[in-house]
């Protein structure tokens, strides 16, 4: 079942201290993303899910060496 974030866990300054400028991660939220990164993999790996169909297409665009349209940034 999901879980919300409170907002100390969504923390955009990260504990840690680096050499990175920017907004960055909390740990919590790293760790979420990477979870629902490998169950999002693992259904497309056991055929759990259906491969989107982008995906397919861009696979083929690359395979033929043709460019890749750009988004549009909203």
């Amino acid at each position: 079942m999901a879980r919300f974030f409170t907002d100390d866990e969504w923390d955009l300054d990260a504990e840690e201290e680096d050499a990175r400028d920017g907004p960055r991660l909390s740990p919590a939220v790293q760790a979420q993303l990477g979870r629902r990164l490998r169950d999002f993999y693992a259904a497309l790996a056991l055929g759990e899910q259906p491969v989107p169909q982008h995906f397919i297409d861009l696979i083929h665009r690359l395979d033929q060496g043709q460019p890749v349209p750009h988004r549009a940034k909203h």
